[in-house]
C-alpha cells in the first residue's frame, strides 16, 4: 500500500477504514490494517484488526500466522501459542504456521516439543522444506 510506505498513517487508516467498510469481507484489508496497526505501535486496535480479519476468513492461515507472530513479538507466548493452535485447526496444511509455532516453542527453550510441532508440521505439509529444515537444525541443536 503506498500510503503505508509513505508513512502516512492517517491517509492509510482512511484507505481501510473505506475499504473495510465497502467490503468488510475482504479478509486480507482487514490482516493488512492489523499490521499497520501493530507497526503503529496500537496493539489494541491491532488485535480488534487481527479478530476482524478471523471472522472473514478463519480458515486463512496467514491470519493466524500473522497473529501469533505479533503476540510473540510482545511477549504474550501463551496467547501465541493459543493462536498458533487455533490457526493448524482451521489450516492443518499451512506449512509457515507449524514452523512459526515450532520456532517459538524451540526459542523458548523445549526443543522436544518444537520437534513433535515439526513432525506433525512434516506431516500435515510434506513439501516444507523449511519445516524439514528446522527439524534437522533442532535436532542437530539437541545431539
Amino acid at each position: 500500500m503506498e500510503f503505508h510506505a509513505a508513512n502516512d498513517l492517517a491517509a492509510a487508516r482512511a484507505v481501510f477504514e473505506q475499504g473495510t467498510r465497502c467490503c468488510p469481507d475482504a479478509a486480507g484489508l482487514w490482516l493488512a490494517w492489523a499490521q499497520l496497526e501493530d507497526e503503529a505501535g496500537d496493539a489494541k486496535l491491532s488485535e480488534r484488526y487481527f479478530c476482524e480479519a478471523a471472522m472473514a476468513d478463519p480458515r486463512e492461515g496467514s491470519i493466524w500466522h500473522a497473529w501469533g507472530l505479533m503476540e510473540e513479538r510482545h511477549g504474550h507466548f501463551g496467547r501465541a501459542e493459543e493462536l498458533f493452535e487455533q490457526g493448524i485447526v482451521v489450516a492443518p496444511s499451512s506449512g509457515s504456521l507449524w514452523l512459526a509455532w515450532g520456532k517459538m516453542i524451540e526459542r523458548r527453550g523445549n526443543v522436544k516439543k518444537a520437534q513433535k510441532i515439526y513432525l506433525r508440521g512434516c506431516m500435515q505439509d510434506p513439501t516444507s522444506k523449511e519445516i524439514r529444515r528446522a527439524l534437522h537444525e533442532s535436532e542437530t541443536v539437541e545431539a
